[in-house]
């Protein structure tokens, strides 16, 4: 399917709310029913149903049909694509600001980081091979453990525009070497690449 643009602001305020956007996952995937894809996503029946009727009322979600049961036969639904494309300007300013802020994924962490703050014995601070300094939370050479915290910080990379492009094409592969994983727990990753100039 072709990216769809979205131009309007609870499409694109749905799309940029990364817990509510998960919800729509199964469906860019192929058509579903609401309990399959809650069974998939492992989320309440209702939560989804709710959810559902945010994205069909949104344009992001469409009716393609219902499969016969006893009883009252099940609605299913697909993505109008599997790839959307949000117009910033749709954004409200409070959707922008959770969009490109650190809000949503401050609370996130600072909610686990106090769960895993038992797992952390060391912060290392120290200079990299380039003489930059480098600031990192958790084992320097284990990954995390499940639940535990791993934080790596640093300012002093130097790049081209085009090795900042490569970077950003080089980390997007190796994160979807993992995605798509059935096994094993979920975990957040935040990435900023950005220029301090």
């Amino acid at each position: 399917m072709p990216p769809h643009r979205i131009t309007t602001a609870a499409a694109a305020a749905l799309l940029t709310q990364v817990d509510t956007a998960q919800l729509l996952k199964p469906f860019m995937r192929s058509e579903q029913t609401v309990a399959a894809a809650a069974r998939e996503l492992g989320v309440p029946f209702k939560r989804l149903h709710h959810a559902v009727g945010r994205f069909v009322a949104a344009g992001l979600l469409t009716v393609t049909g219902q499969r016969a049961r006893r009883g009252r036969p099940m609605t299913t639904y697909r993505a109008v694509s599997d790839t959307f494309e949000v117009d910033v300007a749709a954004l409200s300013l409070a959707d922008r600001e959770r969009t490109f802020g650190d809000g949503y994924w401050n609370r996130r962490v600072l909610d686990r980081m106090a769960r895993a703050a038992h797992d952390v014995q060391v912060i290392h601070v120290h200079l990299n091979d380039q003489g930059g300094l480098v600031i990192q939370h958790g084992p320097e050479s284990q990954p995390a453990a499940p639940g535990a915290l791993w934080q790596l910080r640093t300012a002093t990379l130097r790049l081209t525009p085009q090795e900042a492009r490569d970077l950003q094409r080089d980390l997007e592969a190796v994160i979807a070497t993992y995605s798509g994983r059935e096994e094993g727990q979920r975990v957040g990753l935040r990435v900023d690449l950005l220029d301090l100039n």
